[in-house]
């Protein structure tokens, strides 16, 4: 019985943090494109 709390604790933590992992990559890439887009009216300003 023990093992198997452990299991299904385990697997939920991998869960989790697959889905924490996968939420700040999308984060990050939301992010990645906003800079790129400041970026080019930075440039199209200095322009």
């Amino acid at each position: 019985m023990g093992d198997d709390f452990v299991e299904q604790i385990k697997f939920l933590y991998e869960s989790k943090r697959s889905e924490i992992k996968k939420e700040i990559n999308e984060s990050l890439i939301k992010l990645s494109k906003r800079i790129e887009e400041k970026k080019d009216e930075i440039y199209k300003e200095v322009l």
